[in-house]
């Protein structure tokens, strides 16, 4: 979803085993996204998902030339790709505008098809395509443009035939069933300190010592315990 200068995802937790990937942010000024990796648990293809926004003052050449690197980087052939947004790009004059017609070869070079081919911004004297959904696989999909009035812009959509198994993540909790709070500070107050952080040479290695000293105890009082059937259930 694109609104302004953001964008988020929506991804069922319980149903899609889901990665961050803040290595493909597009990192220019008036330029938003965010993208996600989907592992459907089925040996299939991981689905690859970038979600963008770009201003109308952002610069056109710079834009190609960062997305591309982002394509490139993402190596597209490893994944059933998707990428969407409001890119404010009208592709309806890709014949006449050639930055357009540039940004659209560089697409297609690398088989990133449009899905929808139809003006998404419609004024009294101006019909614009500038919402945007490219993807790298075209099989049992399904596409449009939502007419409703409520934005000056109108949804679009893109339903893949991808039927990703529920994931296969595990669930894991902490088993304070016996912890013993007297026992535990027992153990906190006999911590060596100038053992633990005095090889430290700074603030960040003196931090990450004490964390991983005080995690040791907490895990030896309350063990962390993979989740049953039954609790996954209720969780």
């Amino acid at each position: 979803m694109v609104s302004g200068f953001g964008m988020l995802f929506y991804c069922s937790y319980k149903a899609l085993k889901t990665i961050p990937r803040p290595d493909l942010k597009i990192d220019l000024p008036l330029v938003e996204s965010c993208w996600i990796e989907i592992d459907p648990c089925n040996n299939k293809r991981h689905i690859l998902i970038g979600c963008i926004y770009r201003h109308p003052s952002a610069g056109m050449d710079e834009f190609t030339v960062k997305l591309e690197e982002r394509i490139k980087e993402s190596n597209l052939n490893k994944y059933e790709t998707y990428i969407l947004g409001d890119m404010n790009i009208d592709l309806l004059k890709c014949h006449t505008h050639q930055q357009t017609g540039q940004y659209l070869d560089m697409l297609y070079s690398y088989d990133l098809l449009l899905v929808i081919t139809k003006p998404t911004r419609i004024t009294s004297h101006t019909a614009t395509l500038i919402d945007h959904i490219y993807t790298n696989t075209i099989n049992n999909l399904v596409s449009g443009i939502v007419t409703v009035d409520i934005s000056d812009h109108l949804p679009v959509f893109c339903v893949a035939g991808a039927s990703p198994k529920r994931q296969c993540r595990k669930l894991f909790f902490r088993d304070y069933s016996k912890f013993n709070p007297d026992l535990y500070l027992h153990d906190i107050y006999a911590m060596e300190w100038n053992a633990i952080t005095g090889h430290c040479k700074d603030l960040h290695e003196v931090t990450a010592c004490t964390i991983d000293a005080l995690k040791s105890i907490v895990d030896k009082h309350a063990p962390v315990k993979q989740m049953s059937q039954n609790k996954e259930r209720l969780f």
